[in-house]
């Protein structure tokens, strides 16, 4: 007896712990998941049982659960109009067929989704520690994706594409998704606290991002609007746009490099590192952080453009890696500075407290006010200067003025000034030389105070008030003019009602300094007869040339002139007008030009025939033909 006894407990526990193990099916008819004629045998699931979904399952209640979940294909699960129920999975779900119908789940294990699974509207949230997401076929997940541990790592077991409905937020609880080299796409919704590893391909279609860190070498597409507390990390490529949410006023921040190909049009950028743009860069604030040098490039017709562009602190300095393109209505150094890195800048923009260094060519119109230019410079376009110093050797082939006509301030020149355009309504503090062979006029009192030697060169005439300083302070002074006393000139400064070519010679001052003469520098102006080399000489109209030889075979050379700085495009066209190719398309200061036409370098080798070369400078159009021989 004592044995039947403890036989029969032992049947019942190992009954109950296989029955504990069981799989259980669903019926083909299917049902609701808290019927117990819903399924195989008439027992209702629990967090012990694996469960197959063989039929329609509808979850109604909130405490539906089982172990692992696998929907078969043709079979579905989910809620129904109007109850909306949830479903705990301790295990793995892996769904062949259609989920959705409203039904939420807590998971705990992977999900691998090869069918449907709908409902944006309804979540997902994940409770395990590693968990893994795979979608076959590219099959997209529909929910409100949650994470509910920030010690919880999800990964990528495929390419991923969630789709979120409306505004609903996808919490991942500051937790960490490794992509795995897969592709992450988010349609609508918002993705918030995250952190993001990656080397593939990430796309928000529409998505609000806030709190979200991105690491790794990736390519960012779509449309992301980043709202608040964004970090890109590593190297970002922009394939797609990256905006502020419409009325916030929010800083995203790039701690890596990023390369544009898309749009980045926020409220404010912080960069920490190197910036490449190839598409349109236009933020309200550009802001450049961390005390590490940083590298902007352009590609041609793509200028960091804006409001603002700002150095945060003076230690910092952006330097050009290509020649570069700056249109931001204002460029604050902040006694920073700008290196040019030998590279041209093309600007519109006001550049304000800074140096800018190892210059090239400054083309188009700028706006310098306290700017250093520690370095030789060409500048061509219209230049405006307030409060401004260049120290290095300075050319200019277009215009030097101030903003404000009679504003008063001073251009502070210690270097070399050669004016070859026009210089006006700008007060010049000459330490250095000049040499004018413009025009310089127009309320541009110039002072030469230097205390080493200086010369003043003069193929033409400086039509405004030029005063010599002696720089040296006594009790008497007598001006001289090659070694000779000037009469009536006996005070500290020798003043010219403007500089003619006719007064050419050497001049210095003695000056009585204890009761004994003291001499100062010498300043020399020199009447020059050559003016500068030919091919800076400006023209006075717009001309375009024969090209020589002509007939030709494979390449000849074409001419053209321009009186101003301007915008150039030549181009080479069949006989049809069809574009054989682009010889020139870019900003040109003003000048003589001769450009090579190779046709052995095209990859569709132009036959014999008729060709066309056509200049286009604004709104001058002119074209001439060419005859190509083999």
């Amino acid at each position: 007896m004592f044995n039947i006894k403890y036989l029969a407990i032992i049947l019942f526990v190992f009954t109950g712990y296989a029955l504990a193990q069981t799989t259980i099916y669903s019926l083909e008819t299917g049902g609701q998941w808290e019927n117990p004629a819903t399924w195989v045998g008439g027992n209702v699931p629990t967090s012990s049982n694996d469960v197959v979904i063989n039929g329609p399952v509808i979850v109604l209640n909130y405490d539906s659960k089982c172990l692992n979940l696998t929907v078969n294909q043709g079979k579905s699960l989910g809620g129904t109009f109007g109850y909306y129920g949830q479903l705990t999975v301790f295990g793995n779900i892996i769904n062949n067929g259609y989920i959705g119908g409203g039904a939420s789940f807590d998971i705990y294990g992977n999900i691998t989704n090869n069918g449907i699974w709908g409902e944006g509207q309804f979540r997902i949230r994940l409770w395990g520690t590693n968990q893994t997401i795979t979608c076959l076929d590219n099959s997209p997940i529909s929910a409100q994706l949650m994470v509910m541990d920030s010690t919880c790592n999800v990964f990528l077991g495929s390419n991923f594409h969630l789709i979120v409905n409306g505004d609903n937020n996808c919490d991942f609880g500051n937790s960490e998704l490794f992509t795995q080299g897969y592709q992450f796409t988010i349609d609508e919704g918002q993705f918030t606290n995250a952190r993001v590893t990656t080397n593939d391909t990430i796309t928000f279609n529409n998505t609000i991002l806030s709190s979200v860190v991105i690491n790794g070498n990736y390519y960012l597409d779509g449309i992301t609007f980043a709202f608040a507390d964004n970090v890109l990390k590593g190297t970002v490529t922009n394939l797609g746009s990256i905006i502020n949410l419409p009325g916030y006023s929010t800083i995203l921040t790039i701690e890596g490099d990023i390369i544009n190909y898309g749009s980045l049009q926020h409220s404010e950028v912080h960069l920490k590192k190197n910036a490449t743009n190839s598409g349109t860069w236009y933020n309200q604030m550009t802001r450049f952080v961390g005390a590490n040098e940083k590298i902007i490039i352009n590609t041609p017709g793509h200028p960091f453009d804006g409001v603002q562009m700002r150095i945060e602190d003076s230690a910092i300095t952006v330097k050009c890696g290509s020649n570069i393109e700056i249109d931001a209505e204002h460029f604050f150094l902040s006694n920073g500075k700008f290196d040019c890195n030998n590279f041209n800048l093309k600007t519109n923009t006001v550049f304000y407290n800074g140096k800018i260094i190892n210059t090239n060519d400054i083309i188009q119109h700028g706006y310098y006010e306290s700017i250093k230019f520690e370095d030789d410079v060409n500048f061509y376009g219209i230049n405006n200067m307030m409060y401004s110093s260049l120290y290095g050797s300075v050319t200019n082939y277009d215009t030097i003025s101030a903003p404000y006509p009679q504003s008063g301030n001073t251009f502070k020149v210690y270097g070399d000034l050669i004016n070859l355009g026009k210089y006006y309504n700008l007060y010049m503090d000459l330490y250095g030389n000049l040499t004018n062979h413009g025009s310089l006029s127009n309320n541009s009192l110039i002072d030469v105070i230097g205390d080493t030697l200086q010369s003043i060169n003069i193929s033409a005439p400086i039509n405004s008030e030029v005063r010599f300083y002696a720089n040296i302070s006594g009790t008497a002074y007598q001006w001289m003019k090659n070694g000779t006393d000037i009469n009536g000139e006996q005070g500290q400064y020798l003043i010219f009602p403007s500089l003619q070519l006719s007064n050419n010679g050497i001049y210095k001052c003695r000056v009585t300094v204890g009761g004994n003469p003291v001499y100062s520098r010498e300043i020399t102006v020199n009447q020059l007869t050559d003016v500068y080399p030919e091919n800076k000489i400006v023209a006075e109209t717009f001309n375009l040339y024969q090209n020589y030889p002509n007939p030709f075979n494979p390449s000849t050379v074409i001419s053209y002139q321009l009186p101003v700085s301007s915008k150039v495009t030549l181009k080479v066209y069949d006989f049809l007008g069809r574009e054989v190719t682009t010889l020139v398309d870019e900003y040109k200061p003003a000048g003589n030009y001769e450009v090579k036409f190779n046709t052995s370098t095209i990859n569709h080798q132009p036959s014999s025939g008729v060709y066309f070369y056509q200049l286009k400078v604004g709104d001058f159009v002119q074209a001439k033909k060419m005859l190509l021989l083999k």
